[in-house]
């Protein structure tokens, strides 16, 4: 008896939709699932970074690779800042600085992301691989 209430119902269905609403439908569907593909792709494809620039006032302070792990000191307006470089990525360990922001933010690895200490004035920015890709992950 329940199997023949829902013949019923895809019956009533294919009885309310025409042969066209069926193809508009159908591409409607095809057009979001191609749409949503470039998206996706460049998701997964982001590249990590090379390396990671570090500026201090606006002038290169250092060019660190980040194959390499490895910790080192940099010198800023509000004392020394420690960065940590680990399996591809970078972050800022110990800060001078008064709030400790740049600390907080955590570890960067893909090419454009930037740490920023403005007390200090020191850009940390991550340079090489694709740049063409997402701008932002949200999760």
């Amino acid at each position: 008896m329940l199997r023949a209430g829902r013949i019923e119902a895809v019956s009533d269905l294919n009885s309310l939709l025409t042969r066209n609403d069926k193809i508009l439908i159908a591409a409607l569907v095809a057009a979001a699932l191609l749409s949503a593909l470039p998206v996706l792709g460049a998701a997964a494809k982001s590249d990590p970074g090379s390396r990671a620039v570090v500026t201090v006032s606006g002038r290169r302070q250092a060019a660190v690779p980040l194959s390499v792990d490895r910790t080192l000191g940099i010198r800023t307006k509000s004392g020394i800042q420690t960065l940590q470089v680990s399996g591809g990525r970078i972050r800022v360990t110990d800060a001078a600085c008064p709030r400790r922001i740049c600390r907080h933010s955590g570890w960067i690895s893909r090419s454009g992301e930037e740490l920023v200490c403005v007390p200090g004035e020191m850009v940390v920015r991550i340079d090489g691989g694709d740049t063409g890709g997402v701008d932002a992950v949200s999760r």
